[in-house]
């Protein structure tokens, strides 16, 4: 079994990998790191993002998987879309536990936009370790 680990490029990027690593250690598992990216409208680099996050995982002398899966854009919620994306990718791996970040964007952004974790959080059939957005760090 693994801890997959959903990252992306907000402020909780480090903390969710400092977090998903450190569980799977604890845990003696697999540690799969993944990085969603909007099919159309994203101009994310995929092989820069892989590069960046395995030079992350060397440098704190981990050991992970490191991913980049698109996500197709359709209509709905962009979140939730991502987050059901997660979901799929957890079942693919096998994974037995999730780690997410959450940054709040307010009623409104909730609503019209959804949330990633949420999302996973109420969908998941795993225990799913969400870690909000600190204040400061925005």
């Amino acid at each position: 079994m693994t801890v997959l680990v959903a990252v992306s490029r907000s402020h909780t990027r480090q903390r969710v990998l400092d977090m998903g690593i450190r569980l799977g250690e604890a845990f003696g598992r697999e540690v799969h790191i993944v990085h969603l990216i909007q099919e159309s409208g994203d101009s994310a680099d995929p092989s820069q993002i892989r590069e960046e996050l395995r030079e992350y995982v060397l440098a704190e002398n981990a050991v992970a998987t490191v991913a980049v899966e698109r996500v197709e854009s359709a209509l709905g919620r962009p979140a939730t879309q991502f987050g059901e994306k997660l979901l799929e990718v957890a079942t693919e791996i096998d994974a037995s536990h999730i780690v997410v970040g959450h940054t709040p964007q307010g009623v409104i952004g909730d609503v019209t936009r959804g949330t990633t974790a949420m999302t996973v959080a109420d969908e998941a059939p795993v225990p799913v370790t969400v870690l909000p957005e600190i204040p400061e760090a925005r």
